[in-house]
């Protein structure tokens, strides 16, 4: 192995340190609860908070590993 490699993992050769495979990362959020009792938890003044903790506990955090993160937003834009 020479100097500036990363080390090989699993039987695998090592990869010089500036070929090594990079890839994109997306992050999206989606809420998945009911957007109605949400509004509804809106509407009283005792309820924004519950609606607050119900917002948070409904969101669901995607992660995405692609090559091109470009073409990745394209994709999930068109698909809404």
């Amino acid at each position: 192995m020479h100097a500036g490699a990363i080390p090989p993992a699993a039987g695998r050769p090592p990869l010089p340190l500036n070929s090594s495979p990079i890839m994109d990362k997306i992050v999206r959020r989606e809420f998945r609860g009911n957007w109605l009792l949400f509004w509804l938890l809106c509407l009283t003044g005792v309820g924004i908070p519950l609606a607050l903790l119900y917002l948070l506990n409904g969101i669901v955090e995607i992660h995405t590993a692609c090559d091109d993160a470009e073409t990745a937003i394209e994709k999930i834009r068109a698909r809404r």
